[in-house]
C-alpha cells in the first residue's frame, strides 16, 4: 500500500505535457464574474502588469506589446471555449478576493486566490455547454457569479480560435 498510493497518484494526476498541445488558459475571477485570456496564433502571451490591472482590464495587459494583437479575451460574460479530448490547462487567479472556479459537471475546482496563480488542469470528454460556478463564499452577488464554458469539436474551435486571434486585443469581446 506504501509503494501503491503514489504510483497510483503520479498516473492518474499527471500535468500535460507540451507534446499533448494543450489549451492554455489564463482564467480571472473578480466580484462578480469570470474572465479568460487565451494567447493568440503567435501562442505568446502579451505583457501583463499589475499597474494596469482593472475592472476593464483585469489581466493587466499592455496594449502597446505586440503580442498581444492577437491574443483573446473573453471579459464579461462571453462563453470560454475549449476542444473536446484535448487537456486544458486553467491558470487561475483572483482579482479581489478569494473565489473558487468550479465547473460541477466535470468535476473541476480550484481556488482563485489574490497575488496568486494556481494550476487546473482536465480533459473534457463530451461536447456540450456548462456553467462555471463560484464555491467560495465571495460577497453579496456570490450566487449569481457564474460563467459559461463551450466545449465544441477541435474543427469548431479552430475556427473560433482563428477569427478572434485576427480581430486581436484580448481586452475586448
Amino acid at each position: 500500500v506504501g509503494l501503491a498510493i503514489p504510483i497510483w497518484a503520479r498516473a492518474v494526476d499527471r500535468f500535460p505535457t507540451a507534446d499533448e498541445k494543450p489549451v492554455d488558459i489564463q482564467i480571472m475571477g473578480m466580484q462578480f464574474k469570470w474572465n479568460a485570456h487565451y494567447a493568440g496564433l503567435d501562442g505568446k502571451w502579451g505583457k501583463q502588469s499589475i499597474e494596469l490591472a482593472s475592472a476593464t482590464n483585469p489581466f493587466g495587459l499592455d496594449g502597446n506589446d505586440e503580442a498581444e494583437k492577437d491574443d483573446i479575451g473573453c471579459l464579461s460574460g462571453v462563453p470560454f471555449k475549449v476542444p473536446v479530448g484535448r487537456p486544458v490547462v486553467c491558470r487561475i487567479s483572483s482579482m479581489d478576493v478569494i473565489h473558487s472556479f468550479k465547473i460541477p459537471s466535470m468535476r473541476v475546482t480550484q481556488d482563485a486566490i489574490p497575488g496568486m496563480v494556481v494550476p487546473a488542469h482536465f480533459t473534457p470528454t463530451k461536447v456540450g455547454k456548462y456553467f462555471i460556478v463560484c464555491a467560495q463564499l465571495c460577497g453579496s452577488g456570490h450566487a449569481n457569479m457564474r460563467g459559461d464554458f463551450e466545449v465544441v469539436s477541435q474543427d469548431e474551435y479552430d475556427k473560433w480560435f482563428t477569427e478572434k486571434s485576427k480581430a486581436g486585443g484580448a481586452n475586448g469581446e
